[in-house]
């Protein structure tokens, strides 16, 4: 039963975290027609504090509710994959890359990223350095 309200927990972060953060960072980052260094910086430190709050928490376990891989790992992998191929590193935090890439590794993640079309990168349909350069910021 624990295993079970550590993966809803997890869920809810997700919900609260993981998805709203991300992906106003790639729409920001990525994709807005104005970028706006405030903005842009925001929603770098913001997710930043989710990887951290993930790797802390992988410290001391294999998978987000325990010993065991749940619905958690595979919602929270789709943004930590969208994360890195959008070029949004989270190598410093070890555990979660250490997650990240067991995670990854798995056949049917494997085999997820490829439909319908491979979700393998780059994202960026813009230089995010030239972007973050000279007058557009």
């Amino acid at each position: 039963m624990t295993a079970r309200w550590e993966a809803i927990k997890w869920l809810q972060f997700h919900s609260a975290s993981m998805g709203r953060i991300l992906g106003q960072r790639v729409y920001f980052e990525l994709f807005a027609p104005t970028l706006s260094r405030d903005v842009v910086d925001r929603y770098r430190s913001l997710s930043e504090e989710a990887f951290a709050t993930l790797d802390r928490h992988l410290s001391s376990r294999a998978f987000l509710a325990g010993d065991n891989y749940s619905i958690a790992d595979i919602v929270t992998l789709g943004w930590t994959h969208i994360a890195v191929i959008c070029g949004f590193g989270f190598e410093r935090h070890r555990h979660l890359t250490r997650w990240h890439d067991a995670v990854a590794r798995r056949p049917a993640v494997r085999r997820g990223v490829m439909l319908p079309a491979p979700a393998t990168g780059p994202c960026p349909l813009f230089n995010i350095k030239n972007r973050l350069q000279g007058d557009q910021v």
